[in-house]
């Protein structure tokens, strides 16, 4: 369908989810990175929720164990205009999460303590308290 309707974000999206959730993380990869390549033409995928994108190559990068590419991800879901409040937190809480799998625990606290100014009193912020105490292991 994506090549049916070539202009349309959501086909985009969708396929490279079901490759990541199928275990094709490396085709997953090219397929986020194709999407967001595209999406930087001006117009190309009106309204397109590219945080969306970027959160799923974090997951997916940070599953093959690329984690600065992974972080990078993350963060760059975090300033696109279309994120949302909870969205927001949880790409700063995956970061904070990969910095900890990088044995970096204080760049981890700085991504937690940007979770706590997004919304302490929430899911995100319990969890960032938690892992600003002790660092993320994976589990």
């Amino acid at each position: 369908m994506a090549e049916e309707y070539p202009h349309d974000y959501l086909f985009f999206l969708e396929e490279a989810n079901l490759e990541k959730d199928a275990g094709d993380a490396l085709v997953a990869i090219g397929t986020y990175q194709r999407l967001i390549r595209i999406a930087k033409q001006p117009g190309y995928f009106p309204n397109a929720h590219m945080e969306l994108a970027y959160f799923g190559l974090g997951d997916t990068l940070r599953g093959q164990k690329q984690y600065a590419e992974a972080v990078a991800a993350y963060r760059e879901g975090v300033f696109q205009p279309t994120t949302s409040p909870e969205l927001k937190r949880r790409c700063l809480l995956e970061a904070g999460k990969t910095y900890d799998l990088m044995r970096e625990h204080d760049k981890a606290v700085e991504q937690y303590q940007a979770v706590l100014s997004a919304g302490s009193e929430t899911a995100q912020g319990e969890l960032a308290r938690r892992y600003m105490k002790s660092a993320w292991a994976g589990h």
